[in-house]
């Protein structure tokens, strides 16, 4: 990574000297000076199928506007649809591997040329000094620019402005990604570069914008290579217990934790209330967590207060009684014919915000239970980050960008909509209705959720909803591991071939308790059956899920 930031710098060098002039005190530049100059970077990412030529021209210059006024930076949008992205990125590292490469052997070149001219000067005994490894121009040429200057420029009212630097060759700076797997996979093959430092010093003001769960979301082995974008982590799953119901057969509120805590008071409602369903869906029990993401025969069942400073290590859940009998109670109440749709329920599960209950007074008719908080996973928490490339000359201006579209509200809704007026407006309530199609951007892609405006399919207090649910949203426990890997693919479609036998076999079985009781009884035996799970769950085990569990978790949040 340091030797590709140093010919990186060799290259930037080479696009920079036909911009500025170079003078003899260039290693003297003071931080102000290079604080007013201007630049030009990139940012890559990617957009909807609709999106049009002219609208990314329109948005460009949009954010240019706040960027150059706030940074003297002006960003190129490279924006390309989701099928072509990947493969556009790993062109243009390819480029620029030959850009570096060649700069390196220009390098090199103007290396020898420097120590034969040295030699010439000492032979005709007239030294000098060579100002620049990159720079030709003789003293007489630049004996009035002993420093970098700004270049400047005629606006088309004649007026002289700062010019900003042409993009010259391959360009890679701010890169969007999407996906834990993107992610790994970009770090991997060393595209990213390292963010700690800078949001640690001049990109601190990240840290009052973004939730924790999200920064922490953006490390890999360790170090941060993203910031990845705040958004709302999940809903909440309510359990509407119909209170009239609820008052005549003795369902007491206070006392129901889980559906198991309302079996008596479904069977009351489906032999006595003709016109009430029991219930509207099937459920899971709340907190199971799986670790293939569903249903499966090894994970674990966290508590409402999980933190990540505890552990959830994957177990067998034949053996976890509370999941045994919920599912036996689910058989029951699928083949019993008490889940169905109508018009009144005695106990229906609703998803909905934190603010959900009040607002739609639920509380005039039903006993409220919160049933499950929301559970940040994979797949939401890592729709959309920003990271900087391992290619881009300066990490600094880059981050000035990423942090404007964490914070700046009207640079973010720019990103996330278009121009006003010409590609949305706003509604009375404040949210964003678009006008058209001509730009496309996935609305968790554009930078933090919080700030800006919220798109009129989702709630106009959007923000606030998001502030104050994420606070109380439990971080998932196997999210950010990930176990499947060139050396375990064999060994993970085996786990996953056998439990759907077992999953199966549990499912038809007449008896599921009996039959759970029967397998964890065969476990200690170790039979051909039952390997697989003692195989997955052993606590020294060979790349399987309870060690490489474990390593992860205590190398992500401690010992726990």
């Amino acid at each position: 990574m340091k030797k590709k930031l140093i010919s990186l710098a060799l290259l930037a060098g080479l696009i920079l000297s036909s911009f500025t002039a170079c003078g003899a005190s260039e290693e003297e530049d003071t931080t102000a000076e290079a604080e007013t100059r201007t630049t030009t970077i990139t940012l890559t990412a990617i957009t909807g199928d609709s999106t049009t030529p002219d609208a990314i021209e329109e948005v460009q210059k949009a954010l240019n506007k706040l960027t150059k006024s706030e940074y003297k930076t002006q960003v190129i949008l490279q924006l390309k649809t989701e099928d072509e992205y990947v493969e556009f990125i790993d062109s243009q590292v390819e480029k620029l591997e030959a850009e570096i490469a060649a700069a390196e052997e220009a390098e090199a070149k103007a290396k020898e040329e420097k120590k034969k001219k040295k030699e010439a000067e000492k032979a005709a005994n007239a030294a000098k000094k060579n100002r620049s490894k990159w720079t030709t121009t003789t003293k007489a040429e630049t004996e009035d620019t002993t420093a970098d200057t700004q270049a400047m420029t005629l606006d088309e009212y004649g007026r002289e402005v700062a010019k900003y630097p042409e993009l010259e060759g391959t360009s890679l700076d701010i890169v969007f990604v999407t996906g834990l797997d993107m992610l790994q996979d970009f770090v991997e093959k060393e595209y990213l570069q390292a963010l700690d430092d800078e949001l640690n010093n001049n990109s601190k003001l990240l840290r009052k914008y973004i939730y924790p769960t999200f920064l922490s979301a953006g490390k890999v082995d360790g170090s941060t290579y993203a910031v990845v974008n705040n958004r709302l982590l999940g809903e909440y799953t309510y359990l509407k217990i119909d209170k009239e119901l609820a008052d005549k057969y003795k369902l007491f509120p206070d006392e129901v934790e889980t559906l198991l805590d309302c079996e008596a008071f479904l069977d009351n409602v489906k032999a006595n209330e003709k016109d009430v369903v029991p219930l509207n869906q099937y459920i899971d029990l709340n907190y199971v967590q799986y670790v293939t993401g569903e249903r499966t025969v090894i994970g674990n069942v966290i508590k409402p207060s999980f933190t990540t400073a505890n552990k959830a290590m994957p177990k067998n859940l034949f053996a976890v009684g509370d999941w045994v009998d919920h599912n036996v109670l689910m058989d029951k109440l699928q083949d019993g014919g008490y889940i169905g749709t109508g018009d009144r329920y005695a106990v229906e599960v609703v998803k909905g915000y934190i603010t959900t209950p009040e607002e739609q007074n639920w509380e005039e008719n039903y006993y409220v239970i919160e049933y499950e908080k929301p559970i940040s996973k994979d797949e939401t928490v890592f729709t959309g980050m920003f990271a900087v490339s391992a290619y881009a000359s300066d990490l600094e201006r880059c981050m000035e960008i990423v942090t404007m579209l964490n914070t700046d509200g009207a640079l973010r809704d720019i990103y996330a909509y278009g121009v006003e007026g010409k590609h949305w407006e706003l509604n009375e309530d404040g949210s964003v209705h678009m006008l058209n199609n001509d730009w496309s951007m996935n609305f968790y892609h554009s930078g933090n959720t919080f700030v800006g405006h919220a798109p009129e399919s989702l709630p106009a207090n959007y923000a606030e909803i998001g502030k104050l649910q994420n606070i109380e949203t439990l971080t998932g426990p196997y999210m950010s591991w990930t176990y499947l890997n060139e050396e375990t693919e064999a060994l993970y479609n085996e786990y996953v071939a056998e439990a759907e036998k077992l999953l199966a076999e549990f499912d038809a079985a007449a008896d599921r308790t009996a039959w759970a009781e029967a397998f964890n009884a065969e476990l200690k035996e170790d039979t051909e059956k039952t390997h697989i799970i003692n195989r997955m769950t052993a606590a020294d085990g060979d790349n399987n899920f309870a060690v490489s569990y474990n390593d992860f978790q205590t190398a992500m949040y401690g010992a726990g």
